[in-house]
C-alpha cells in the first residue's frame, strides 16, 4: 500500500507540473544538478551539432568515418553543403587508404570524394594493365600443391620472406632475391635462362561463394559473366607457358593477388609465419577456376 501511494502521489505532482503555463516553466532556472543532466544528454550534444557554425562542424566531421559522413549528409541541406568540402574528404581518403596495399585514385584528376568512392568500387574490380605489374613489387611462393621438390627449397614454407621479383617492361620477369628457377638436368651448366610474361583478359562465367570464391557449378545460363586478368608466364627452357595465373582482390586491404594451383604472386609480402586465410592455400583453391583445372591437366600431358 505504501508503494501504491507514493507511486500516485509522484504522479499527481507530475500532472500538476504538466498543467503550469508554458510561460511560467520557461520562466522558471533549471537547477545545477538538472543542467549538468541536460547538457550531458546524447540529445544535447547532438543539438549542440545542429546549432554550430560551418567552419566548427567541418572540424567535427575531420573525426568522423566515412558511413558516418554519408548518413550526415542525407540529413538536411545545410550538412550536405557542410560536407560538400575538399579538406573533410582528404581526410577521409588518408584515413581509409592508410593500410591498404593497392588503391585506384583515378589518374589524380577527380575530386577527394569521387575519388575515394572510384577506390571503393574498384577494390573489387579483378582486371588491371601491365602498368600495374611494371609499377608494382610482387612477393612470389609455391603452394602446397606443387608438391614437396618446390616447397622444400621455397624460403616461404621455412618460416622466411618470400622471394621478391619484379615484372619489367620490356616482357621479363626478374627475381629480386637472385633465385632462378630451377632448369632441365642438361642445361645445368648454361647460362641462366630468362622468364617472359604477359598479361590478358579473359571473360568466364562464375559462381559466387564465400572470401574469393569462384566455385565449380552447374554449366547453365544464368551464371554471372565476369572480366577477369591472368598472368601467363614462360621460361626460355620450356616451350610451353606455366598454367594461367588469374587475379584476386583482398577483401581487408585490397591487395592484388595472381594464383593457380601452383604458385602465388603477390603486391605485399608473404610470411608463413604471418598468416592470414584470406591467402591461405585453402581459400586460395576454393576460388580456382574450372579453366585453371584443365590447363594443370594438359600441362603435366
Amino acid at each position: 500500500s505504501f508503494f501504491v501511494v507514493v507511486c500516485s502521489s509522484s504522479w499527481r505532482r507530475r500532472r500538476r507540473r504538466l498543467r503550469q503555463p508554458w510561460s511560467r516553466m520557461e520562466e522558471e532556472a533549471p537547477t545545477p544538478a538538472a543542467a549538468r543532466v541536460r547538457r550531458s544528454h546524447p540529445w544535447s550534444r547532438r543539438w549542440l551539432l545542429l546549432e554550430a557554425n560551418d567552419e566548427i562542424q567541418r572540424e567535427v566531421y575531420l573525426y568522423l568515418s566515412v558511413l558516418e559522413l554519408g548518413g550526415l549528409s542525407a540529413v538536411n541541406r545545410r550538412w550536405a553543403a557542410a560536407l560538400d568540402d575538399d579538406v573533410v574528404w582528404d581526410a577521409a581518403c588518408a584515413t581509409v587508404w592508410r593500410r591498404k596495399k593497392y588503391v585506384a585514385r583515378g589518374g589524380g584528376h577527380l575530386a577527394p570524394r569521387e575519388a575515394l568512392r572510384f577506390s571503393v568500387l574498384e577494390s573489387a574490380s579483378r582486371v588491371v594493365d601491365e602498368s600495374v605489374l611494371t609499377s608494382e613489387r610482387w612477393w612470389f611462393r609455391f603452394t602446397s600443391q606443387a608438391g614437396s621438390a618446390w616447397t622444400d627449397d621455397d624460403p616461404y614454407w621455412k618460416g622466411e620472406d618470400a622471394r621478391e621479383l619484379t615484372f619489367d617492361d620490356d616482357g621479363t620477369l626478374r627475381w629480386i632475391s637472385g633465385w632462378e628457377p630451377p632448369r632441365r638436368e642438361r642445361d645445368r651448366d648454361a647460362a641462366p635462362s630468362k622468364s617472359f610474361w604477359r598479361l590478358e583478359k579473359i571473360t568466364r562465367k562464375v559462381c559466387r561463394c564465400r572470401h574469393f570464391a569462384e566455385c565449380v557449378c552447374e554449366d547453365d545460363d544464368d551464371r554471372p559473366v565476369e572480366d577477369v586478368s591472368v598472368l601467363r608466364v614462360r621460361n626460355a627452357d620450356f616451350h610451353s607457358e606455366f598454367p594461367g595465373v588469374k587475379l584476386v582482390r583482398h577483401p581487408k586491404h585490397w591487395g592484388l593477388v595472381f594464383h593457380s594451383v601452383w604458385v602465388v604472386y603477390a603486391n605485399f609480402p608473404l610470411r608463413k609465419d604471418q598468416p592470414d586465410r584470406n591467402i591461405s592455400d585453402r581459400a586460395l583453391a576454393r576460388s580456382l577456376a574450372e579453366w585453371q583445372w584443365s590447363e594443370v591437366e594438359d600441362y603435366n600431358r
